[in-house]
This record gives structure tokens, C-alpha cells and sequence, in this order.
């Protein structure tokens, strides 16, 4: 997990980059241990937020792991192009897994 001053530093030297884009594993962000305050790259700034897509897992959020069920957040721009790398990979889906999901973060 990135501190305040190490994201700070990140955004900065990708400022020099604008072709990057950030893929973020945020699937932990509510357990930050030792008092460690957890800090979203793409919430950071709004440049963070145009080149990043954070990853989520319900699976980590609300302990069910077995049903393998997680989600990607970003500018659209870019999540379409996740959306196309998703639908080459995917072959099987669990479909009353995912409404489960979406039905629980209501």
C-alpha cells in the first residue's frame, strides 16, 4: 500500500508519461494495517483518474471468494478497452454469482 508522499511522487514522474495507464489492484483497500491510511491512486487527482483502472474483488469485500466475482472502475475511454481484453479472456461466466453481487452493493 502507497503512502501519500509515494503516490504524490508516482503522479509526478507519470505526469512525464502521458501514454501510461495505471492498473491498480485495490482489491484490499479496506484493511490497511498497522494505522496506515489507505489512499486511492485514481482518487488522488483528476489526471490520476483519466489514466488509471482500479480493480475490485467481492470476494476480498465480503468474504466470499469462491465466487470469484470482482469489477473494474475507470474513465470510460478506458474501461472499454478493459471491456475487450475481458471478453477475449472470459469464456465461462457465474452469472448468480454476479447478481449477487450487484444485488449486495445496493
Amino acid at each position: 500500500m502507497f503512502t501519500e508522499q509515494e503516490i504524490r511522487t508516482i503522479t509526478e514522474i507519470l505526469s512525464h508519461h502521458p501514454n501510461i495507464t495505471v492498473l491498480s489492484d485495490d482489491v484490499y483497500y479496506f484493511l490497511p494495517f498497522d494505522g496506515r491510511k489507505y489512499v486511492s491512486f485514481a482518487a488522488y487527482s483528476p489526471e490520476n483518474y483519466k489514466k488509471t483502472i482500479s480493480i475490485f474483488s467481492a470476494g476480498k469485500m465480503i468474504n466470499c471468494t469462491g465466487w470469484k466475482v470482482g469489477w473494474a472502475v475507470g474513465p470510460p475511454n478506458l474501461i472499454k478497452q478493459a471491456m475487450y481484453v475481458h471478453e477475449a479472456i472470459n469464456f465461462n461466466m457465474n452469472v448468480p454469482g454476479q447478481i449477487a453481487i450487484a444485488r449486495s452493493l445496493d
